[in-house]
């Protein structure tokens, strides 16, 4: 005889081992959005406009571009600063941009970064920073 799952155990469940196809979906609709993103801005021009979807995000990162990081002062350890990558790197390569700037920001920009990447020229920027094209 099987145990039954009380319904409040079962909504503690992963919703992807509930539905083992679903990370596969989402990777394969990020894909397919990269894909046509792509194909309307042409492969020699580089994007300008906000892709579909990431307008808030964008938003977010410009206002924190502008107005924020002015309240605190510039925190990025490395060059170009966090929000200015993440500008880049939305408006030029869509979802697939917002992907890397979650993996620098996360997972890139800790710990030690002297044995990772070399220290940016003065030229481009007056404190100390680490160069992450």
């Amino acid at each position: 005889m099987k145990a039954r799952i009380p319904e409040f155990q079962r909504s503690r469940t992963p919703m992807v081992a509930r539905h083992p196809l679903l990370g596969t979906t989402v990777l394969l609709l990020i894909f397919a959005l990269q894909c046509q993103s792509a194909a309307l801005t042409g492969a020699n021009s580089e994007a300008e406009e906000v892709p579909m979807g990431l307008g808030l995000v964008d938003a977010l990162v410009e206002y924190h571009r502008t107005k924020g990081t002015h309240l605190d002062g510039p925190r990025c350890p490395m060059y170009p600063s966090c929000a200015s990558y993440a500008h880049r790197a939305i408006r030029s390569q869509g979802w697939y941009g917002l992907l890397l700037f979650v993996d620098r920001l996360f997972f890139r920009e800790g710990g030690d970064l002297s044995n990772r990447y070399p220290v940016a020229p003065r030229r481009l920027s007056e404190a100390p920073r680490y160069y992450d094209p």
